[in-house]
C-alpha cells in the first residue's frame, strides 16, 4: 500500500435515517385499521359501555301479588297464583312479591327456589304461611305490616344487607338463615327466627324482639344488641361475638336456657339487663369479657350488667367464664338449715338456734322483713305427742319414735332399753343428758345463752356445734 493513500469511506443513504413504521400490538381492536377509521371503532366501544352500565338504572323492579283464585294451586311457579295471570321469574332478584290482597291461598308452596328483593305481608283478611325446602334469596329484607301472624318455614339467604320490620302482628320464621356475610337488621316489633349460621352480623335495633326458636352453634355469627331485646326459649345457643352497644336487654325465658359467647363486649356507659334468669336451670358463658378479669366479682364491665330479679346482687365473672349473680340464690339460709339438720341431726342445744336464724335471714333476704320466728320449742316425732329424745338424732325425727327399738345413749355410754313406741312423755334435756319422766321444758336446767347472731360454729361447751 502506499503512503499517501486515502482511507476508505462510507455512503449514508436518506432513506437509513427515516423512522421505522408504527406497528399495532397484537390482538389490538384497531389492528388492520386506517388511521382514520380508528377514532370510530373507538367510539362505538365507548357507548356500548356506556349504554350496558346505565341500563338498570331505568328498569324499574317489578311488584307481583299473591292471589290465587279457589280452586286453584297454591305453588309460586303456577300463573294462576299471582295478579295479571303471570308468575314471576324465579332469579329476579330486584323484585317485590306481596302476601295480603287476595282472599284465599293462605299458604303459599314455594315449589322452586327464587331470588327477589323484598317480600312484604300486608292487609288481607288471614294471614299467610310461606312452605317449602327450597331457598329463598332475600336482597333486601322482609316487612310484615299484617294485623295478622305470618309465617316462613323455607330456609333463608342474604343475598345482601338485609331489614326485616314487624309494625303489627308476629313474624315466625322456622326455617334455618344463613347471614352469608352480609348484616341482618331487626328494626323494628317481634321476630321469632329458627337457626342461623354466619359468618355475619344480626343487628338487634331499639324498639325491636329477636325470640330465639331452635338450638344452634356458630362462633362466625356476631350479635349487635343496639337498644333491643334478645329472647331465649329453654335451648343452648353459642356465637363467636355479643356486642352490646346501646341498653339492651337478654330473657331467659322461663329457664334452661344456655348462651355460649366467645367474646363479650359492652360499651361504655351501656347496661345489659338479665330477665328471668334461674341460676341452676340457666348457663351463661364468656370465654372472653372484654373489660374484666376472670375470677373477679363486680369489678370492670361486670358492673354494667343489671340483674332484674337480684336488683342487690353484684355479677362474678369466675375462672371457668361463667357469669352469674352474687349471691347467686337467695335462699342459702334454707339450704343450711337443711344442712344443720342432717349433720347435726339436733344431738347438740344449739342446733335449733343455727336453724332458727338460718330461717330468719332466709324470710328477710327474699321479703325484706324479720319474719315469723319458729317457736323454739322441741320437735315432736311423728304419732307421739311427747317431745322426742335427744340422743335418738335425726333418724328418730324423721321415722318416729317406733324407729328408734328403744335405745337411747348418753354420748356412746347406753342408758337403757326400753320398748319400741313407749317414748310418749319422755323429754330431752338441753343440757346434754336423758331422763324419764314428763318434765316440761321450762323445768329444766337451761345453760347460759349464747349471744345473738349468725355462725356456723357456735360453741357450747367445749364442742363446736357441727
Amino acid at each position: 500500500m502506499k503512503p499517501n493513500a486515502r482511507s476508505p469511506s462510507f455512503v449514508v443513504c436518506s432513506h437509513d435515517l427515516e423512522p421505522p413504521p408504527t406497528r399495532h400490538r397484537p390482538n389490538s381492536p384497531f389492528e388492520g385499521l386506517r388511521d382514520a377509521e380508528a377514532p370510530i371503532k373507538f367510539l362505538r366501544i365507548c357507548c356500548a359501555l356506556l349504554l350496558g352500565l346505565a341500563l338498570p338504572l331505568f328498569c324499574a323492579a317489578t311488584t307481583y301479588t299473591w292471589n290465587p283464585t279457589s280452586g286453584t294451586t297454591d305453588n309460586w311457579s303456577a300463573n294462576a297464583s299471582w295478579s295479571g295471570g303471570a308468575a314471576p321469574a324465579t332469579g329476579s332478584g330486584s323484585n317485590t312479591f306481596i302476601f295480603g290482597t287476595g282472599s284465599y291461598g293462605s299458604t303459599a308452596n314455594m315449589d322452586k327456589g327464587y331470588t327477589l328483593g323484598q317480600l312484604t305481608f300486608s292487609g288481607g283478611t288471614m294471614g299467610y304461611s310461606i312452605t317449602g325446602t327450597n331457598v329463598l334469596t332475600l336482597n333486601s329484607g322482609i316487612t310484615q305490616s299484617s294485623a295478622y301472624d305470618d309465617s316462613i318455614a323455607t330456609p333463608i339467604t342474604l343475598g345482601g344487607n338485609n331489614t326485616w320490620q314487624t309494625t303489627s302482628g308476629t313474624l315466625t320464621l322456622t326455617g334455618a338463615t344463613n347471614l352469608n356475610n352480609k348484616t341482618l337488621t331487626i328494626s323494628n316489633g317481634l321476630v321469632t327466627t329458627g337457626a342461623f349460621s354466619g359468618p355475619g352480623t344480626m343487628n338487634i335495633s331499639s324498639g325491636a324482639s329477636v325470640s330465639w326458636g331452635t338450638s344452634f352453634s356458630d362462633n362466625k355469627l356476631t350479635l349487635a344488641l343496639n337498644g333491643g331485646s334478645l329472647l331465649l326459649n329453654n335451648t343452648s345457643y353459642t356465637i363467636g361475638n355479643l356486642n352490646v352497644t346501646s341498653n339492651s336487654v337478654i330473657d331467659f325465658g322461663s329457664g334452661g336456657s344456655t348462651l355460649n359467647v366467645a367474646i363479650l363486649t359492652i360499651s361504655a356507659g351501656v347496661t345489659l339487663t338479665i330477665n328471668n334468669y334461674v341460676s341452676g336451670s340457666d348457663s351463661w358463658n364468656a370465654t372472653t369479657f372484654t373489660g374484666s378479669t376472670k375470677g373477679t366479682t363486680g369489678t370492670g364491665t361486670e358492673t354494667q350488667i343489671a340483674w332484674a330479679q337480684w336488683s342487690s346482687g353484684t355479677t362474678e365473672w369466675d375462672s371457668s367464664g361463667n357469669i352469674y349473680p352474687v349471691p347467686e340464690v337467695p335462699g342459702y339460709g334454707f339450704i343450711f338449715s337443711a344442712l344443720s339438720l342432717v349433720f347435726c341431726g339436733f344431738r347438740y342445744p344449739g342446733a335449733r338456734r343455727l336453724v332458727r336464724d338460718s330461717w330468719r335471714r332466709a324470710v328477710r333476704a327474699i321479703t325484706g322483713s324479720a319474719g315469723a320466728r319458729p317457736e323454739g320449742r322441741a320437735l315432736r316425732s311423728a304419732g307421739t305427742s311427747g317431745p322426742v329424745r335427744r340422743e335418738a338424732g335425726l333418724r328418730g325425727i324423721l321415722r318416729g319414735a317406733s324407729a328408734l327399738n328403744g335405745i337411747a345413749t348418753r354420748g356412746r355410754v347406753p342408758l337403757r332399753r326400753t320398748p319400741p313406741g313407749s317414748f310418749k312423755g319422755a323429754a330431752i334435756r338441753r343440757a346434754g343428758t336423758a331422763e324419764s319422766g314428763s318434765r316440761s321444758e321450762a323445768q329444766r336446767p337451761r345453760r347460759p345463752q349464747a349471744a345473738r347472731g349468725w355462725s356456723p360454729f357456735v360453741e357450747m361447751g367445749s364442742r363446736p356445734v357441727c
